[in-house]
């Protein structure tokens, strides 16, 4: 889930500060330059990248659609799944943790 606030930076920044340039033909134009990249860190205390709840993976494709919106299309998704079970949790979040530090090297 999205907290509130977060919800309100990313709809006044795709609204207000960050639209989109123009239109083409196949849709929007963001403002931003090609070739930027996004890694985004996603934590959930259940598993929705695979098995029976990933059909209810919303934040993904939000996440991605967001950000295309505005001209970024290179989304690179980092998960810490399962931490409301601590067996499982512990680790998901150390492989989410050396999947972002290989990214960052």
């Amino acid at each position: 889930m999205i907290p509130e606030s977060r919800g309100a930076i990313i709809s006044e920044q795709r609204g207000g500060f960050i639209g989109i340039g123009t239109y083409g033909e196949q849709g929007p134009i963001g403002l931003l330059p090609t070739g930027k990249k996004v890694v985004a860190l996603i934590a959930s205390g259940g598993v929705y990248s695979s098995g029976p709840a990933q059909g209810m993976d919303f934040i993904s494709p939000y996440i991605r659609n967001i950000f295309g919106f505005i001209g970024i299309t290179d989304v690179e998704i980092v998960r810490a799944e399962a931490q409301a079970n601590p067996n499982l949790g512990k680790d998901s979040l150390k492989l989410g943790v050396e999947a972002a530090e290989h990214l960052a090297n």
